[in-house]
């Protein structure tokens, strides 16, 4: 059971660190070097040995004003081997060396949030929410209908049936939502008035400046080379 704990603890930091980036900073003189960092949130900013220094945290007024009040965050203190700070929000945190501050020896660590991938686009399918960077996988819905209209239709011999409707736009239209009006012989709902709806096949679309020719399945074969889908009773 040990052994077990013992692998899953060095799995665990193996993958933390895979993820996470540790910053060093150090002293130069009278500097931190660099006295600017950005990191993502979940990096490690690491302090190295601070010699006659310390690195104490205040607020953003007193970073301005030279004042070395701590505000109650990271205080690393005098002659030390330095140590670790995990930000633990996205903003940015102002320090100093609270002895050698009104000679500039102050910094700033600016936290960002972890960048999280996915579309940005609220007009998308897939729209998230929680995304901060666009990744390019948005996906938008197809174009309704726009000035559809049948193009040819053809009443032949026998079962030589067939009509095209024809996309006059630059958009893909999208058929899940239209249907077309079946009628047989006398219509029982009188002359012009449709018996019931026929929804398209699955995932049916027509292409830009294209048609999207339906016929009856035992059409001639050169009807059939045509066809976009096949409906008969």
């Amino acid at each position: 059971m040990k052994l077990r704990l013992h692998f899953l603890t060095i799995l665990l930091f193996t993958c933390f660190a895979s993820f996470s980036q540790v910053q060093t900073i150090n002293t130069a003189g009278m500097s931190f070097d660099p006295d600017t960092v950005t990191i993502n949130l979940g990096d490690t900013i690491e302090f190295g040995s601070l010699g006659y220094h310390n690195a104490v945290e205040v607020d953003e007024s007193s970073w301005i004003a030279n004042d070395t009040t701590p505000n109650g965050g990271f205080y690393f203190v005098f002659g030390s081997n330095g140590g670790y700070f995990i930000a633990d929000s996205a903003k940015t945190y102002y320090y100093v060396c609270q002895p050698h501050v009104t000679m500039g020896m102050k910094g700033v660590i600016i936290v960002n949030s972890v960048p999280i991938y996915g579309c940005t686009d609220s007009t998308a399918t897939n729209y998230n929410l929680l995304a901060t960077i666009d990744d390019g996988s948005c996906i938008y819905p197809l174009s309704p209908a726009k000035n559809l209209f049948f193009s040819e239709y053809a009443e032949g011999s026998s079962n030589n049936k067939y009509f095209e409707i024809y996309n006059p736009t630059s958009d893909t239209v999208d058929l899940t939502n239209y249907a077309f009006a079946r009628v047989s012989n006398n219509p029982g709902n009188g002359v012009g008035i449709y018996e019931y709806w026929v929804d398209f096949d699955s995932s049916a679309v027509i292409l830009p400046n294209d048609v999207y020719v339906v016929v009856h399945p035992s059409s001639d074969p050169f009807i059939l080379v045509e066809a976009d889908m096949d409906y008969g009773s």
